[in-house]
């Protein structure tokens, strides 16, 4: 009952109000009682219809699944209200379909859609409610929307939560009383926790999204709430793990450590990666880590190291420093780690080129055109085994100094070196410089001495002398004339000399003196040998001639001695060998020669067996140019002297034999 007129009024007032205008809730539709698109985004027929829904009036029910009154239930072409509109400009909101929203109808004007409301089917999104401030933070969680579950009354519920969302965030931080750490921001593109719950009620700060999986873009304020990076900082971050990094502190209010390498202040550095934990190559713009000097210093690089400049290791790099940074000596440089081979300028202006691995090279090329090395006043290049040059001429203007060893082939120098290929005039080789320095040819660097070959005919102008094995000369081809060894002075033969028709001719006496003058020479004689003509002393020992008859040969018996050797060696002669004397030195046999004679046999070919020679007067056979035993052929000869030894014993008991025989027929006739 109303009390007093003044209420009355205000309650017809009230009651027609609520008639013409009210907020009701509706539901959006998904397709209108007319069979059409329930959200219009833009409709270029109708432009009445731009930006309008179709919905229902939540409280209004069907009966027997129809409208009693069709136009009750849903209203179309319902107008949204906008935070921000403009012609053909402006941020656009459309509610989703089956969002529950608050709807102004007034008058007989078209419904106006004043917002989504939250419900128990579509809660919002959680603002970390274990952090008081969180009710402070700003949140901009978008999905895709995914269809609902629809009733008969075209209520519509099962909401499916928000996947793979983009969210903005910023964090307001705690609250105070006065500006502290917070207003962090970040932007997260399909975040992995959001998705994996869906409420985000662990994403309290800046921090909460990791590196590992997510991919975003964080800006850090001036007191950030982070405990993993400075204060200032900006990053982009890719998902594989690439990132972007600014710094512009080197600090942050909690008195952390960054958790990624940082040089602080004006730090830059691009790195990609295949994932967080498999990072590669990096741009890095030094920060001042290590004084302001340093900060400009640059460097690219095939690894992730986490390290200053100067101490990175691996990989290839390029790198440029700064003029007043003096973590190293250089401006700018190559490098390659793996086989520390460089290109390298230093600050004083000196540029370095360095293949220090032991498999690699330098290689310079100009093709057709000009390389041109200048180094004002010195050039130097170093390698640890050699440097190699290609091209088919090296033209020097100056002086070449050699300070070490000087290999070659063909050269056309002349007086200074020895030529290979030979010299018009020939060549003489020294080997050394001063009384009594020696040249030595060598055949092998081994062992084993290797030999020594002359290809021509060998002239000795001084003394000749072997201390090797022995010395073999092959006899010459038939009616071929001058085929000989010349000695200007004198030969010293220190070992065996052997040979089968074997000659030696000589332009002086073969003797133990050098002081000889005799000259003679040697000439072929076909079926003879060589002869020797010329004059000659008895002292002269010579080997291997022929003496024919001839008014203008020497005969042999001029000589006292026809061969003598200063030798310790054997003498070998392939065919016969007939003397005046033969000379031993045989020592005396001990044994009883008769009986040891009694034993002696013939072989088939009606020869002497040596076998069965006695042991003293068989001869063991000797290679005559390694001296070593012939296997097989280990008694096959007589050592004449020691036989003669043994038939001299062998007289000397005959001898006494019949000394005892005479004795006793003495005494018979006496009787």
């Amino acid at each position: 009952m109303v009390g007093s007129p003044l209420a009355a009024f205000t309650n017809s007032a009230e009651r027609l109000i609520a008639r013409k205008s009210y907020v009701d809730y509706c539901t959006i539709l998904e397709v209108d009682k007319d069979g059409t698109d329930g959200v219009k985004c833009h409709s270029p027929d109708h432009p009445e219809y731009y930006n309008t829904v179709s919905l229902k009036i939540r409280s209004t029910k069907l009966v027997n699944n129809e409208s009693q009154d069709p136009n009750a239930i849903q209203h179309v072409n319902a107008l949204i209200l906008q935070t921000f509109v403009g012609n053909c400009f402006g941020e656009p909101y459309i509610p989703r379909v089956g969002d529950l929203v608050a709807v102004l109808f007034m008058y007989n004007e078209k419904p106006l859609v004043l917002g989504p409301v939250a419900t128990i089917q579509q809660p919002p999104v959680m603002r970390a409610p274990t952090s008081e401030d969180a009710k402070y933070d700003h949140v901009n969680k978008w999905c895709q929307w995914l269809r609902p579950e629809k009733d008969k009354n075209y209520d519509y519920f099962n909401h499916p939560q928000g996947k793979k969302p983009i969210c903005f965030k910023r964090f307001h931080g705690p609250v105070t009383g006065s500006t502290g750490i917070g207003r962090d921001e970040m932007t997260v593109w399909d975040c992995q926790k959001g998705d994996a719950d869906p409420t985000c009620a662990a994403c309290s700060n800046i921090d909460s999204v990791p590196r590992s999986g997510e991919q975003w873009h964080k800006i850090y304020s001036t007191q950030t709430e982070s405990e993993e990076a400075y204060n200032s900082r900006m990053e982009l971050h890719a998902r594989c793990g690439s990132y972007f990094r600014i710094e512009s502190d080197n600090t942050n209010e909690s008195g952390g450590s960054s958790s990624e390498y940082s040089e602080n202040i004006g730090h830059i550095r691009l790195g990609n990666a295949l994932t967080e934990t498999d990072k590669r190559f990096h741009f890095n713009v030094q920060g001042n880590r290590y004084g302001n000097n340093g900060v400009g210093s640059f460097d690219l690089h095939t690894n992730h190291e986490e390290v200053q400049i100067a101490s990175e290791s691996t990989g290839v790099r390029f790198a440029g420093i700064r003029p007043e940074d003096s973590q190293v000596d250089w401006a700018y440089e190559f490098m390659n780690f793996p086989t520390t081979s460089f290109i390298r300028c230093y600050k004083d202006g000196v540029i370095e080129i360095n293949s220090l691995d032991g498999d690699s090279s330098i290689t310079v090329d100009g093709t057709s055109n000009k390389v041109t090395v200048d180094g004002t006043i010195n050039v130097e290049l170093k390698a640890s085994s050699e440097v190699t040059c290609t091209t088919p001429l090296t033209h020097v203007t100056g002086d070449m100094q050699i300070d070490g060893t000087c290999t070659h082939g063909s050269c056309s120098c002349t007086g200074t070196f020895a030529s290979l290929g030979g010299t018009s005039g020939g060549q003489t080789l020294c080997g050394g410089t001063g009384v009594d320095e020696e040249l030595t040819l060598c055949g092998t660097s081994d062992v084993s001495k290797g030999c020594v070959n002359v290809d021509a005919d060998l002239t000795c102008s001084g003394s000749l002398e072997c201390t090797g094995g022995p010395i073999e000369i092959s006899a010459p081809p038939v009616n071929e004339v001058n085929r000989y060894i010349h000695i200007g002075t004198y030969m010293r033969l220190m070992g065996a000399y052997y040979g089968a028709n074997n000659y030696i001719g000589f332009n002086s006496c073969l003797s133990t003196s050098s002081s000889s003058t005799n000259k003679f020479t040697p000439v072929y004689n076909p079926g003879h040998g060589f002869i020797f003509r010329g004059s000659f002393q008895s002292t002269c020992a010579l080997y291997g001639i022929d003496w024919a008859g001839s008014s203008a040969e020497k005969d042999i018996t001029d000589f006292t001695r026809v061969i003598e050797f200063n030798t310790n060696g054997n003498v070998w002669i392939a065919g016969d060998c007939s003397a005046a004397t033969f000379t031993d030195h045989t020592p005396a046999y001990e044994g009883n020669a008769l009986t040891d004679l009694k034993y002696v046999t013939n072989d088939d070919q009606g020869k002497i067996n040596h076998k069965t020679l006695p042991k003293f007067a068989q001869a063991i056979f000797k290679d005559p140019k390694t001296g070593q035993e012939i296997e097989g052929q280990e008694i096959e000869g007589r050592n004449i002297g020691n036989m003669v030894s043994i038939l001299v014993k062998a007289i000397q008991e005959l001898t006494e034999e019949l000394d005892t025989v005479k004795l006793q027929l003495s005494k018979l006739e006496s009787k």
